[in-house]
């Protein structure tokens, strides 16, 4: 997960954990688990309330219109189940178009995102380390940040431009 080039080390600056989720984050759209998802907690519910509900109540108003069974409410039933389907269908492709389209703006958000930080090698120099211990005590006195910037820089582990 790290390099090395011309005397920068590059380290990674994720965890493998966030590394897993970051490969499934910019694989490719799977709509298999949306459809599932969708059929189990809307299609389904919706066929069943059809089958309950709607279909019943296009029967007893034809019979109370005085048609037992005959082919205009055949003709009913079979429309009201294709506006049924056609709805469904309607509301399953928007629903995996948006997701698709929030898969690949993810991904090109993620795609710039810097996951390698850039070093320079520390140096072996005993003055660097001699003088390391002090820079950070003297920029402790100072605040923080500038504590880590002066053991970074005599430690010889100075942070330089972060890369893609």
């Amino acid at each position: 997960m790290g390099g090395t080039k011309g005397g920068i080390d590059q380290v990674s600056n994720i965890t493998p954990e966030q590394q897993d989720v970051l490969s499934k984050l910019l694989g490719d759209f799977d709509p298999s688990s949306l459809e599932t998802m969708f059929k189990g907690s809307v299609a389904d519910p919706a066929r069943q309330q059809f089958q309950q509900q709607t279909l019943p109540g296009i029967q007893e108003r034809f019979i109370a219109g005085g048609a037992s069974r005959g082919g205009a409410m055949n003709r009913a039933a079979v429309g009201a189940g294709a506006n049924l389907e056609s709805g469904l269908s309607a509301q399953l492709a928007q629903l995996l178009g948006g997701a698709e389209q929030g898969q690949l703006n993810r991904q090109a958000q993620l795609s710039t995102a810097s996951t390698f930080d850039n070093f320079n090698r520390p140096s072996d120099s005993p003055l660097g380390n001699l003088f390391a211990p002090i820079a950070t005590g003297a920029g402790m006195a100072a605040g923080a940040p500038a504590g880590a910037g002066l053991a970074g820089l005599f430690s010889g582990k100075n942070k330089t431009t972060p890369t893609s």
